[in-house]
């Protein structure tokens, strides 16, 4: 199957390419540290949840300890869904790193047709052999 890429999306594959290596490479080692902070979440969860405030008669405690509660319940939602973001993505790296290889290799069939056709209209102009670029654009006097 032949895809052809209009110009805006060659300009979008030339930026995407690069970030799409760098997201690769950075994913092996960030998966860890996201793995690690949610499941530290998700630990301290029950934790915190279990233990219970000491009687007292002052409503401003009580009220404090029910937003410390609040405040560590939403951090364990965060970090379930931290958890799921990352177990969902675990090999984000391997499809990152394939789609820019497909892409470079597009890029480059691109950029090779786009050389050969203007080398082709050269020659139907009568330019000189030694004025024509070759496949990396530069003339044979260069």
């Amino acid at each position: 199957m032949y895809v052809e890429l209009t110009r805006a999306e060659v300009e979008l594959a030339d930026r995407l390419v690069p970030r799409l290596e760098e997201h690769s490479r950075q994913w092996c080692w960030f998966r860890w540290l996201l793995l690690a902070i949610s499941i530290g979440m998700l630990a301290l969860l029950p934790v915190v949840l279990t233990q219970s405030s000491e009687p007292s008669t002052s409503p401003q405690l009580m009220r404090l300890y029910g937003a410390m509660q609040a405040m560590f319940l939403f951090l364990g939602l965060l970090g379930a869904v931290l958890l799921w973001m990352c177990v969902l993505n675990w090999r984000r790296d391997v499809r990152d790193s394939l789609i820019a290889k497909v892409l470079e290799e597009k890029l480059h069939d691109e950029r090779t047709a786009r050389i050969r056709a203007s080398i082709e209209g050269r020659r139907r102009q009568g330019m000189p052999n030694d004025e024509i670029p070759n496949d990396e654009g530069m003339t044979k006097s260069e």
